[in-house]
């Protein structure tokens, strides 16, 4: 799944959704970021989460052009679950765009209500060229309106 998030929907573009809390560690190719805007919401069917650097929030789903910074977005249910080999894309957009993925995350999700998704997620990858991918931790996310 390759998803562009930028928009709004509560906030402007420029700001992004707060995470509501977090314990998130993450690595992009190797260089640590923390990630601090986050929302869940519905696309094209399927539950999404994002979580990131970059002003992301509800809508980003909808845009044609990838919000600055560093963010992970995975689809997983936003139902109460445990979710194995679940796709998780990182994106870098900081002067350039690119991003890297793969189907070996680990989603629980622990509470849904009208108002927040809440979870953990636990992805660890290297591409061949050596690159450590990485997001590990808890968080609390927006729940935006389909």
């Amino acid at each position: 799944m390759v998803v562009s998030l930028s928009g709004g929907c509560g906030t402007s573009a420029d700001e992004g959704e707060p995470l509501l809390t977090a314990t998130l560690t993450a690595e992009y190719a190797g260089k640590p970021f923390t990630p601090e805007f986050g929302f869940a919401t519905i696309y094209q069917s399927s539950g999404l989460i994002g979580l990131g650097t970059g002003p992301i929030h509800c809508g980003s789903e909808q845009s044609n052009a990838p919000p600055s910074g560093t963010n992970a977005v995975f689809a997983v249910p936003l139902e109460v679950g445990v979710y194995s080999s679940v796709f998780v894309q990182l994106l870098q957009n900081t002067g350039s765009y690119e991003s890297h993925g793969a189907n070996t995350g680990s989603v629980t999700i622990t509470t849904v209500s009208p108002e927040s998704v809440a979870g953990s997620i636990g992805f660890d990858y290297t591409d061949d060229t050596g690159k450590h991918y990485a997001i590990d931790g808890s968080f609390e996310v927006v729940h935006c309106a389909p």
